[in-house]
């Protein structure tokens, strides 16, 4: 095993742990939350949710991505970065606040008023830790974020939850957002010695806004994509839709969010070691998209497949209206991995700018997808994410091809073996999920496990390229081999 192939795995166990246990406490809270909270006052939430993270990117500004990607940091750089988030986050707090009788008024949604301020405060209060958070991912230490995300997300679980009993609906939701949000932010504070000093150098400034003043823009403009199906669900189709729609985008977000923040916090920062090594980086690239797709092409088809006894069984029978766009939700995000090791390898060798060019013309795209699909309601807006997810592959990969040789071609020729065993495993719970007569549950958990088995088993009488370097990784790992290359 390579020295990076092992602080890889070590920060991806650590990583994976911290992601588990806070986006699993999370789900369990929103379990409960669903059978308390009606599906209208979870799609008020959802437009609060567009605001935060439009305002946690631009709080951000690229800066954190900029401590990760440059390798002659020091304590002034941190603190400038610390000082300049603190000042846009209260001023955007700032405006969210003034916005919050507009927003009220756009969304026919009185209750919009007084839950803009909480959005407000969350994103303030987020300003505060995206340091802590940027200096413990350049570390590769993730075991401090495991630590003060599962805690914050558990007691901000029982807060929501408590709030929800009593019958605050939409507030018991807005407060698990700014609960998590501030309790983070504290725990980071208390674990991670790291301290801003009272310095704020134009200098620093400038050389790390060189870098993260693109790395902003491209992630404004993603992030305001993504929001955009919330914005016109709530707005021209209705609050319950929109609740629908987000009860479906964050289920299918919690399995392809943990796969991929697993990853994708990890190579960043062991792709920009690489980047100066163009056989290195191609092969951490390949490694990276054989490794992702070989589980979440599984994972994700898999869902889709038995989304109807999952949301009924998870959920109840009152989100059923959620199983389509769920379903179709899934499917695009199954190439989800490939998207995000694209980008980071160009990042990686601070590419930002070439970064920010591939958003323009991807997000146009997809924003006439959008449109379009608007008129066929949730589902519409659901296959508009499939086709542009399709078409913006294309577009990331073509420079990675340029880069260090390894096209989309290439790529997909590296998915093959996993896409074939999981769409014909995807398409067999499907039909059986159809023609057995039994509960949604004992369905649920009866075809998971038949499709799991079906799935691992084909893939070890395979044993496809990435099968091999995980086997090999992990018998290194445990004979304590390593060797540097």
């Amino acid at each position: 095993m390579t020295v990076l192939q092992r602080r890889a795995l070590d920060a991806a166990t650590w990583s994976g742990a911290d992601l588990l246990f806070r986006q699993g406490l999370q789900f369990l809270a929103m379990l409960v939350l669903a059978r308390l909270v009606a599906p209208d006052d979870f799609g008020t939430v959802a437009v609060l949710g567009v605001f935060v993270a439009i305002g946690a990117v631009m709080v951000d500004g690229g800066l954190s991505t900029a401590l990760i990607q440059r390798q002659d940091i020091d304590h002034t750089d941190e603190s400038t970065v610390f000082w300049l988030n603190a000042v846009v986050g209260l001023t955007l707090a700032g405006l969210l606040a003034l916005a919050a009788a507009p927003l009220s008024n756009f969304f026919a949604q009185p209750a919009l008023r007084h839950l803009t301020l909480a959005a407000a405060l969350t994103v303030m209060v987020s300003a505060l830790g995206a340091v802590h958070t940027a200096l413990l991912v350049k570390k590769l230490d993730f075991r401090t974020q495991l630590y003060a995300g599962a805690a914050a997300a558990a007691l901000s679980g029982l807060l929501s939850i408590a709030m929800a009993l009593n019958g605050y609906g939409a507030w018991a939701l807005a407060a698990q957002m700014l609960g998590m949000a501030t309790l983070s932010t504290a725990f980071l504070w208390l674990m991670h010695r790291w301290r801003p000093a009272p310095v704020l150098s134009l200098t620093s400034a400038k050389k790390l806004l060189g870098f993260g003043s693109f790395v902003l823009v491209a992630n404004l403009i993603d992030t305001l994509y993504s929001r955009v199906p919330a914005i016109l669900i709530g707005r021209y189709i209705g609050l319950p839709e929109l609740g629908y729609y987000e009860r479906a985008d964050s289920t299918k977000q919690l399995p392809a969010s943990l796969l991929t923040g697993i990853l994708g916090r990890v190579t960043l920062p062991l792709l920009s070691e690489a980047a100066h090594d163009p056989v290195r980086l191609r092969h951490g690239i390949q490694a990276a998209i054989r490794g992702l797709m070989l589980i979440n092409l599984p994972m994700m088809l898999g869902f889709a497949a038995l989304a109807e006894p999952l949301i009924v069984t998870v959920f109840g029978e009152v989100w059923r209206p959620a199983v389509m766009p769920f379903q179709i939700l899934c499917i695009a995000a199954a190439l989800w991995p490939m998207h995000l090791i694209n980008i980071n390898a160009l990042l990686a060798q601070g590419h930002a700018r070439l970064v920010l060019k591939l958003e323009v013309p991807k997000k146009i795209l997809g924003l006439a997808m959008l449109i379009i699909g608007m008129f066929f309601g949730i589902e519409g807006i659901a296959w508009s994410q499939v086709a542009f997810s399709i078409a913006a592959l294309g577009i990331n990969s073509h420079y990675t091809n340029r880069l260090v040789g390894y096209g989309l071609s290439h790529q997909l020729m590296d998915i093959v073996m996993p896409c074939v065993v999981a769409t014909v495993m995807a398409g067999a719970l499907h039909w059986l999920a159809r023609i057995l007569a039994m509960n949604d549950a004992l369905k649920l958990m009866s075809l998971a496990v038949l499709g799991g088995v079906f799935y691992i088993t084909v893939i070890f009488l395979a044993k496809p390229p990435a099968l091999l370097e995980i086997i090999s990784i992990w018998r290194t790992r445990h004979t304590g081999g390593t060797h540097d290359k």
